[in-house]
């Protein structure tokens, strides 16, 4: 159920960032322009009054639950007296802890895989805008709805198996090796799926920065705070970053379109378009799109398993340490770092920058081929991690008891072996007193 949270959010997202910023202006631009700014800030009000709503409706439940609170009361009569704790008996639990295989193994396979998913859960939106040229509003949604929708689907089927087929635990952490190999290899193979560069008119400076002036458009002189607002020549071979970039004297009408003529630096007609120009990468797209639902669903599948390795590999006196060192491990490796990392990445691909009054602001344009090398890569390596621990866990979970009619039949066989044995005991008593009294009457 808590995916489907994220799923409403993308589609209302989706929804604001149609409407322009500025709900005064019509602009003369449409939805797929770099300019377009959506209303990103509306969501706000309605998820603020809904929130309101629910938190007045958890108010009216009770502090403990009917059936929780009979649970409760059973548990105390019938469980043993507390211990009381102490630090020692905190690090020996630490100690108990880290010497477990399975735990550690799993925790930190966990913890560099979503690493290595980070970077797509942060900034898939902004991935399919600058990898297949879709609008923010049809990136959200279809970050939503494919990309949580098929981790739903596979975490509810996946959970119906295990209960129903009661895998062994050598099972499970195999899948898990072969969804993680799975989401290695397609992740790599997202590398190179993309449309075709974006081919600025500029080069390359000695800082690194894109040039945008050159000696054809030297007689526009143009300004550095002219905003991006591409045109691209009439052949559609080449963008520039503004109509004075182009070297553009004139603008006029062809045919009932706006059109920039007399424009230096392209070569031929000397005439421009406005806007980037248009690329046909819909096929790249489809199969993106149908590798990633494959991966989201694959890979969706192994987290009941994982789960479920996770907490049956510790005593259940060890569980709340353990959960809490899960998630220090997850706060510290992967949930502060993780982010800051791929956001160094995604900022170190942009070939154009944007300026507001003088100051650096979002990225305008990005090397395309750059940002799927380095994010895909990247994200590759760490999921590899993550599978190299699973092996761990593979190597030293077949021992391991998982469900509780393992728990039960073992508690059952012990209980008749300690009942045996008592049995016996009573045997041997009596037949030694059988013995006795019978040597007493021989002799009488």
């Amino acid at each position: 159920m808590r995916y489907v949270g994220p799923t409403l959010g993308y589609l209302l997202a989706s929804y604001t960032l149609k409407q322009y910023i500025n709900a005064d202006v019509t602009p003369n631009f449409g939805l797929d322009d770099s300019r377009w700014i959506g209303a990103w800030h509306l969501g706000w009000i309605p998820l603020a009054v809904v929130e309101f709503i629910m938190a007045i409706a958890m108010a009216f439940f009770p502090r403990t639950l009917p059936r929780e609170a009979i649970r409760r009361q059973n548990s105390q009569i019938y469980s043993k007296p507390k211990k009381h704790t102490s630090i020692d008996d905190f690090m020996k639990t630490v100690k108990r802890l880290f010497n477990n295989r399975i735990l550690m193994f799993n925790t930190f396979s966990t913890t560099f895989y979503i690493f290595g998913l980070m970077g797509y859960w942060i900034f898939m939106p902004k991935y399919i805008e600058t990898q297949f040229r879709k609008t923010a509003a049809d990136a959200s949604v279809i970050t939503g709805t494919v990309g949580l929708a098929c981790t739903a689907i596979g975490i509810i089927s996946s959970g119906a198996i295990v209960s129903r087929l009661k895998p062994r635990p050598k099972y499970l952490a195999f899948w898990n090796l072969v969804t993680e190999a799975v989401d290695v290899l397609g992740t790599i193979m997202f590398a190179f799926i993309g449309c075709q560069k974006d081919d600025m008119h500029g080069s390359v400076g000695l800082d690194g920065s894109w040039l945008l002036n050159s000696t054809c458009n030297s007689q526009c002189a143009c300004s550095p705070t002219i905003p991006y607002t591409p045109v691209c020549s009439e052949d559609g071979s080449q963008m520039y970053f503004s109509a004075c970039h182009a070297g553009c004297l004139e603008s006029g009408y062809i045919n009932g379109s706006n059109v920039f003529q007399n424009c230096s630096c392209v070569p031929g007609s000397g005439v421009a378009t406005p806007g980037p120009c248009p690329v046909d990468c819909a096929t790249q797209f489809y199969i993106f799109l149908a590798l990633l639902s494959f991966m989201k669903f694959l890979s969706s599948t192994g987290r009941a398993g994982n789960t479920i390795i996770q907490y049956r590999s510790v005593a259940p006196e060890d569980k709340s340490v353990s959960i809490a060192f899960t998630e220090i491990s997850l706060c510290a490796i992967t949930f502060i770092p993780s982010p800051v990392l791929f956001g160094i990445i995604v900022d170190a691909s942009c070939q154009v920058w944007g300026y507001t009054c003088g100051e650096k602001g979002n990225c305008l344009l990005y090397y395309g081929q750059d940002l799927r090398y380095s994010l895909n890569f990247t994200s590759a390596a760490f999921l590899f991690i993550g599978f190299l621990l699973d092996v761990g866990v593979f190597c030293n979970v077949d021992k391991l008891k998982i469900y509780d009619d393992e728990d039960t039949n073992q508690e059952l066989e012990e209980t008749t072996k300690q009942g045996k044995d008592k049995t016996n005991q009573i045997l041997l008593l009596d037949n030694k007193g059988l013995n006795g009294s019978n040597g007493k009457i021989s002799e009488e």
